[in-house]
């Protein structure tokens, strides 16, 4: 098992032996209320929250496996993966309904209506560990809260299908026709018709825009993460996705 510090988003991150050390926020304790719905359900791939120490960091499960950072490892162009993952995503949010009208749970963004599942919030590849090309952890869940499922599979197929750098495609996962094909892998996986998966595909530029928002929201208070993350130019990314997506949504997919 490896012993580091890594880049955690919001968080530092310790990883040492099977445990995995997180910061404390005021989210937390909804953090742990859905691992532990989670664990009864008995989905494996989410990890166990261990405990916390006397500073009030919390511990978790350490999720063997690769994880699926970019550049994107070459499995990732398997439909293997790419159905992996959204079956996935649909037992996470079938495992976490109970959760959804929970008033006395507060999470780190307020309910997005109408609040049909518990969102992961940031379900993509460098939040997942990977095994022969599958799914096998699922992990940093401070983005999750109640919003429409679709809110989640908009930014999961943006992720693993992929369609970032939309129209300037340069990896290995062939052009737009193939990568329309592998979200409808995806949302097939996750147990939705075709139409779920347009649907999912036209919220793209919302859910890139709000991220955006987000993260100047977030830099302008202090976040580091995210004022990196903006000098980075991510934003600039996302907002080109935004308008290509739009436009290619609105001439072939409406």
């Amino acid at each position: 098992m490896p012993n580091e510090i890594v880049s955690g988003g919001q968080n530092t991150v310790r990883i040492s032996g099977d445990r995995v050390t997180r910061s404390h926020h005021p989210w937390s304790l909804a953090t742990r209320k859905l691992l532990a719905v989670c664990a009864e359900k008995q989905l494996d791939f989410v990890p166990k929250w261990l405990g916390r120490d006397q500073d009030g960091n919390e511990f978790f499960e350490y999720m063997d496996g690769e994880v699926g950072h970019d550049p994107l490892p070459h499995f990732f162009t398997s439909d293997a993966t790419v159905c992996s993952a959204g079956k996935t995503l649909r037992q996470f949010h079938d495992a976490a309904r109970d959760l959804v009208n929970d008033e006395t749970l507060t999470w780190q963004f307020a309910a997005k209506q109408p609040a049909e599942v518990i969102c992961h919030g940031d379900f993509a590849g460098y939040n997942c560990t990977f095994k022969d090309a599958k799914v096998v952890g699922v992990f940093d869940f401070d983005c999750a809260f109640p919003a429409p499922r679709l809110w989640d599979l908009s930014y999961a197929i943006y992720r693993f299908s992929p369609f970032l750098n939309f129209g300037e495609f340069g990896d290995e996962f062939g052009d737009v026709k193939n990568r329309l094909r592998r979200m409808y892998l995806f949302v097939e996986a996750y147990g939705e018709p075709s139409q779920t998966a347009r649907n999912a595909f036209g919220l793209i530029p919302e859910r890139l825009k709000s991220m955006v928002n987000w993260m100047y929201q977030e830099a302008g208070q202090g976040n580091q993460q995210c004022q990196r993350s903006l000098d980075e130019g991510h934003h600039a990314l996302y907002l080109k996705d935004h308008d290509a997506i739009k436009i290619f949504y609105q001439k072939e997919l409406c």
